[in-house]
């Protein structure tokens, strides 16, 4: 006589799973959830700066309580005689919510000229203007200027002129 038929099928049977694993999974997923959902957070505020302030820069300097945010960019220098001139385009962001005016420049040498003043500024908008610095052979370079405005509460605006070192 055959001995009786067994099924051996598995796909009723449920493998017992150890102790504590649905527990640890489920806490995986929670985190990988908030991970997520912090990221996106992370990426809205961001976008929401880009748009408001125009760049991620000027964003940054908002949340750092700056009222202006201040892009310099040296041109090519050009050689004359004894002496060398500098050009600096400079754009000033205003971060705030009011205009202001700048009126001219708190310079400590007639070695200074500026292009774009007197200008407003309009609330959160921006503005050029171009500096000059002539530099005598052996001068150090590095030069301080301070933009003087109309607002009482910004008064001057510090600008540190420092060219980039050619290479060699």
């Amino acid at each position: 006589m055959d001995p009786p038929a067994f099924e051996t099928s598995t796909a009723d049977k449920v493998s017992p799973a150890p102790a504590g694993s649905s527990r640890r999974h489920r806490l995986m997923i929670d985190v990988l959830i908030a991970a997520g959902l912090a990221n996106g957070l992370v990426v809205a505020i961001f976008a929401f700066g880009y748009v408001r302030y125009g760049d991620i820069s000027s964003f940054l300097a908002a949340i750092r309580g700056d009222e202006v945010f201040v892009i310099v960019q040296e041109l090519p220098e050009r050689a004359e005689g004894e002496s060398r001139q500098l050009a600096y385009n400079l754009t000033l962001k205003n971060l705030t919510t009011r205009s202001f005016r700048v009126l001219g420049i708190n310079d400590n040498c007639d070695c200074l000229s500026v292009e774009g003043i007197p200008a407003t500024v309009g609330a959160r908008e921006s503005k050029a203007m171009m500096i000059k610095v002539r530099v005598s052979r052996g001068q150090s370079p590095t030069t301080g200027v301070s933009l003087i405005t109309d607002d009482a509460e910004l008064n001057q605006i510090r600008v540190v002129l420092i060219p980039e070192q050619s290479p060699g």
